[in-house]
């Protein structure tokens, strides 16, 4: 039941593995969308919309709209649907009912659209070839007019920006940067191949405006035809690009069947429309944590090499000194950056100052981890929860597969019937195995739970809502059972 990927390119090896959550789902093989929400995945085949459990496989029918498309998230992290036809119109799934409900944008409908968790839409109109970050009140912010289209009806919007793809190149409009056109992050606008490598210098064939698969995480996904079709890695920190050669799994990849893929986190969600058999797999990405676990790679540092020192500066005004020769041997994701020529690797410092949710005591740790391997703690220092989940934190965006499971290992231990809703409320959704441990030891001991966390539940759903509406989702289909 699972399968092994590995990258086809001269960087080094990227593993794979693949496990099925369910099988033989109630869709047709054509006109896919998929997005993600409350640990389940929500599919759209434009005949019905259905959700799927990760962790049970069970599905359910959500509505029999016809037309509907994935199309980014409200700001409340509610998928959007777009219906096209004579009116283009919107809809939101609200994650408290699993209703469908319009969108209400006003007389003008844009062409595309998508919110920052702020509370900011972005809108693209086609007619007047014009991008705009409007704000929650209605003004607009700041806008753009475009030069080229091609690709921006299927526009996704990130936090730092907007992306989306034309055939041969993947562009980047950031936010609140004055930049009057956007950016190619990796490709080229005019010539094309199959060719991985570091932001312009990747290749691309025939993605086809519209069919890109992004998240607003460490990757992009998306599928280049060349003589086939291939699963193309992107890397949005570093632009790194990479080919996925597929093993293991026999996937009908033509041109009206290729999988539907939706990141979340480090890992995806890949729906295989085989149409003997409509299934979906999770599949999980081991990046870091072999390379880190061997002692071996300090044999490819030169000490004969000048010093290289990189520098980290952070909000408190702490400055950090490491060797990027260190960096470079130990962490597949240091050496991208390093060679990547971005602003990081030719000033050789490391701004975190905008960044308060990494201090000097998180940093350092997994500095010593890229070093050694190890977890290693300050001396006659008992790390809080809130700690552990910055490290944690860290070892997600620098892709530390090792150091995010030893350090959810840590967590996992100390996790109490009166701390367990407060480390749901910073990972409720992400359908990682944090996640998962977190609901095991809420269903076996739910009356205690609640009992002892009376006095914090309140302000725990103001300050997270999305755990709010987990447990009354949980709750309903509690009592649904009981009554069967």
């Amino acid at each position: 039941r699972g399968f092994q990927m590995t990258t086809g390119s001269q960087l080094r090896s990227l593993q794979i593995n693949g496990e099925v959550v369910a099988e033989r789902l109630p869709l047709s093989t054509q006109g896919l969308s998929m997005s993600f929400a409350q640990g389940r995945v929500i599919v759209s085949d434009r005949q019905k919309v259905i959700w799927i459990d990760i962790q049970s496989g069970e599905n359910g029918l959500i509505c029999n709209k016809k037309g509907l498309v994935f199309r980014n998230k409200t700001a409340e992290g509610e998928p959007i649907l777009r219906m096209a036809g004579e009116v283009l119109s919107y809809f939101k799934i609200k994650l408290d009912t699993w209703q469908v409900v319009p969108l209400d944008l006003g007389e003008e409908i844009p062409e595309a659209l998508g919110f920052r968790r702020n509370g900011e839409s972005i809108r693209y109109f086609h007619a007047k070839k014009r991008v705009e970050r409007v704000s929650s009140g209605g003004d607009v912010v700041e806008s753009i007019k475009l030069s080229r289209t091609s690709g921006l009806d299927g526009m996704t919007v990130v936090q730092r920006g907007l992306v989306f793809n034309t055939d041969a190149a993947i562009f980047f409009w950031p936010f609140g940067q004055d930049e009057l056109q956007p950016l190619i992050v990796a490709g080229s606008a005019h010539q094309r191949g199959r060719t991985d490598g570091v932001g312009r210098h990747a290749r691309f064939n025939d993605m086809g405006h519209s069919t890109h698969i992004f998240g607003d995480g460490p990757f992009i996904l998306v599928w280049d035809y060349f003589r086939g079709y291939f699963l193309r890695r992107i890397d949005v920190e570093t632009d790194e690009v990479r080919t996925c050669n597929i093993q293991g799994l026999n996937l009908d990849v033509r041109w009206n069947h290729r999988p539907i893929v939706w990141p979340v986190g480090n890992d995806f969600y890949l729906l295989d429309n085989d149409e003997k058999n409509i299934r979906l797999l999770h599949c999980s990405v081991e990046k870091e944590q072999a390379g880190i676990g061997r002692l071996n790679n300090w044999c490819s540092v030169d000490f004969a090499e000048d010093l290289q020192p990189l520098t980290f500066r952070l909000r408190d005004g702490s400055v950090l000194h490491f060797d990027a020769r260190i960096l470079k041997a130990r962490s597949e994701y240091f050496e991208r950056m390093l060679a990547s020529g971005c602003r990081e690797a030719l000033q050789c410092e490391v701004d975190l100052t905008g960044d308060a949710g990494v201090t000097r005591a998180s940093l350092e740790i997994v500095l010593r981890f890229i070093a050694t391997g190890a977890l290693l703690k300050p001396l006659g220092v008992e790390m809080s929860p809130e700690q552990l989940f910055e490290v944690r934190s860290l070892a997600d965006r620098y892709q530390l597969v090792g150091l995010k499971e030893v350090v959810e290992c840590e967590i996992c231990q100390n996790m109490s019937t009166s701390n367990v809703l407060s480390y749901l409320s910073k990972v409720v959704g992400t359908g990682e195995k944090l996640e998962c441990a977190c609901w095991e030891l809420f269903e076996s001991k739910r009356d205690e739970v609640l009992d002892t966390s009376e006095d914090i539940l309140t302000s725990l759903i103001q300050s997270c809502p999305e755990l709010g509406t987990a447990l009354l989702m949980r709750g309903r289909k509690r009592r649904k059972l009981s009554l069967v």
